[in-house]
């Protein structure tokens, strides 16, 4: 059976992919999982129930919503936990514990330019040296569709006299 993963991030975006995870699993026959990661605050706690968090009120919430829409969809939804110290490299190797083929995931925001540029497109390869298709609900930066360019109007010929 085709898994779908999606990372839950912000509720906006995880919604947006969740129905889009939805509709794509029910025309192909795939499992929804949603991968619910938690950053720890030492390497040391990964593994270990110091690294362990509970889920919040608001998550607990969400869940119920994702859960509702999966219903509202004729699907049932999977929940997973994962400790991390990255996300991105959390979001690969979930991808690859699951057999996932399509992956929904979110590249944050950085301050650096092109920084965000750089993770997508690492992550976008990480996924895809296993075949797997990512998907990030981002528009690609203004400056990445921008194209240079110039209107040169034509000459007026003139004679010389």
């Amino acid at each position: 059976m085709r898994t779908i993963l999606v990372q839950m991030e912000n509720r906006r975006f995880t919604m947006q992919a969740l129905h889009l995870a939805l509709a794509l699993a029910r025309n192909q026959q795939a499992q929804v999982v949603l991968l619910r990661l938690i950053p720890v605050k030492h390497l040391g706690y990964l593994g270990t129930s110091l690294g362990q968090c509970e889920m919040s009120a608001d998550e607990q919430a969400a869940l119920r919503d994702y859960a509702a829409t999966a219903e509202d969809y004729g699907m049932d939804i999977t929940l997973r936990q994962m400790q991390c110290e990255d996300t991105l490299a959390a979001v690969t190797e979930a991808a690859d514990y699951l057999d996932a083929d399509v992956v929904f995931a979110q590249v944050r925001p950085s301050w650096l330019p092109y920084w965000q540029v750089f993770r997508r497109w690492w992550l976008e390869q990480q996924l895809a040296l296993h075949g797997r298709q990512l998907y990030t609900l981002q528009t690609p930066p203004a400056a990445a569709s921008h194209v240079p360019m110039i209107t040169v109007k034509p000459a007026r010929h003139s004679t010389i006299k």
